[in-house]
């Protein structure tokens, strides 16, 4: 935060820290690691895509299909979700790669093992005629 907000921040930058740290732990429970990788396949999955604007939509897709079975009515509230932030040639597709992606996340091990691009393209096209 900057500027007022700090004002109105009672947490101390150490418990901000903290926040944080915990926040990290709970969307990336195999750490660092889990990230970087995440972060490769999302520069090579969504390269039109803004930098930030890719971990961003994950993180609320990710968030969004935690602990729900992918369904007609949780697609509709996927796109609602990111239909302004997500590149406009691709806002059909990519909301579907955003969830098999994260959909694999949330059922990876601690050993990382991740599938292929392809198949997280495969399994996309699979949720599209969910």
């Amino acid at each position: 935060m900057s500027g007022w907000q700090n004002w109105i921040n009672f947490r101390s930058k150490e418990q901000r820290e903290r926040d944080r740290e915990a926040y990290d732990k709970a969307v990336f429970p195999h750490g660092e690691k889990q990230k970087e990788i995440i972060s490769s396949y999302l520069d090579e999955l969504f390269a039109e895509e803004l930098p930030g604007m890719k971990m961003f939509n994950y993180l609320v897709i990710k968030e969004k299909i935690k602990d729900r079975e992918i369904d007609q009515e949780l697609i509709k509230r996927v796109f609602k979700s990111i239909k302004n932030t997500s590149s406009r040639k691709k806002r059909d597709t990519y909301p579907y790669l955003y969830m098999s992606l994260a959909e694999y996340d949330l059922k990876i091990s601690e050993e990382l093992n991740y599938p292929d691009t392809d198949t997280i393209r495969e399994n996309a096209e699979r949720i599209k005629q969910i």
